[in-house]
């Protein structure tokens, strides 16, 4: 949960700090600092539980193209990049863009020439990496089911090429495409949502 400098400067005492970081919401001028907490001080002391699965370090990056999106926008422009660690409710992204905090991304796993293996699910960039330039720390917001299933046979062990619940969703795709057409026109797809 994230807080205010205001509301934590008169709850200090009755919450469990974790973190600060600085923000620029929309609308605001100015960056302004928020608090997470993580539970109630006092005669309480009770924490939240933070379930946050390890990150695994993938045989082989995962080469994905991803648009930037605001709102219900998406930017027309494109970027490469490759996750390279993986959880079931996050991933780290390396690419050559610069990222900023809360940046919400939608992405897609691609091959050498540019075919999409699954449809496009989405995120939100929680923090760059403290010691790499070009990496970020991405939360998934939103997973359709096959990938969400890729995503879990990774985290087995399983290749992404061997995951029958992509093999169907195979399209071939321009990166500019990626923006506006859906792999799977026309087809509504389950999708995992994660908050």
């Amino acid at each position: 949960m994230l807080i205010s400098e205001s509301t934590f400067a008169r709850v200090t005492n009755d919450v469990v700090f974790t973190s600060s970081m600085n923000v620029q919401p929309k609308g605001v001028r100015q960056p302004i600092t928020v608090y997470e907490i993580s539970g109630v001080a006092g005669a309480y002391k009770t924490t939240l539980a933070i379930d946050t699965p390890s990150l695994v370090v993938l045989p082989q990056a995962l080469p994905v193209v991803f648009a930037v999106t605001h709102d219900d926008d998406t930017t027309d422009e494109t970027w490469d990049g490759q996750i390279t660690r993986l959880s079931s409710q996050r991933f780290e992204l390396q690419t050559a863009k610069p990222l900023r905090e809360f940046t919400n991304l939608r992405i897609s796993i691609v091959d050498a020439r540019l075919n999409l293996l699954a449809e496009m699910f989405y995120g939100k960039v929680t923090a760059a990496h403290r010691h790499q330039d070009d990496v970020y720390s991405v939360h998934f917001t939103s997973l359709p089911s096959r990938v969400d299933a890729a995503v879990s046979g990774l985290l087995l062990g399983t290749s992404l090429e061997a995951s029958a619940s992509l093999s169907d969703a195979r399209c071939s795709i321009s990166s500019r495409e990626l923006v506006s057409q859906p792999c799977l026109e026309g087809t509504v797809v389950p999708a995992r949502n994660i908050y």
